[in-house]
């Protein structure tokens, strides 16, 4: 749409510069049977996290197939520091695919080589 070709000329000049990592979050996912959140937002629109997925293709997601069988979480180590990126759009309750992932990843992190860990 075009509301994401002006966000995209809008993030431009900092985007070209320096890494752009992003995950989901309300506006880019909320939708009834998606798999979203329970609450039966609207917030997407309709999109349902496709436009996220499909232009920001590079970010290293668990799983990028389209909702609602999408995983858009990921890790990432730079340096000393391990990123963990979450969505917020998805259940993370105990038992869920994010959390039992989360408690994977944080068990696996060798805190020699990352002692910095960003959630």
């Amino acid at each position: 749409s075009s509301m994401w070709e002006i966000f995209h000329d809008n993030i431009e000049i900092l985007s070209s510069q320096v890494p752009w990592m992003v995950t989901m979050g309300n506006h880019e996912r909320d939708w009834p049977n998606t798999n979203s959140t329970t609450y039966g937002d609207l917030d997407s629109m309709g999109e349902c996290g496709v436009p996220t997925m499909r232009r920001f293709g590079a970010q290293p997601f668990v799983s990028s197939r389209l909702p609602p069988d999408d995983q858009p979480w990921y890790k990432i180590a730079v340096g000393p520091v391990f990123i963990v990126a979450l969505s917020t759009e998805h259940d993370i309750a105990h038992g869920s695919a994010q959390h039992n992932w989360l408690a994977m990843t944080l068990a696996a992190i060798d805190r020699s080589a990352t002692p910095w860990v960003v959630l």
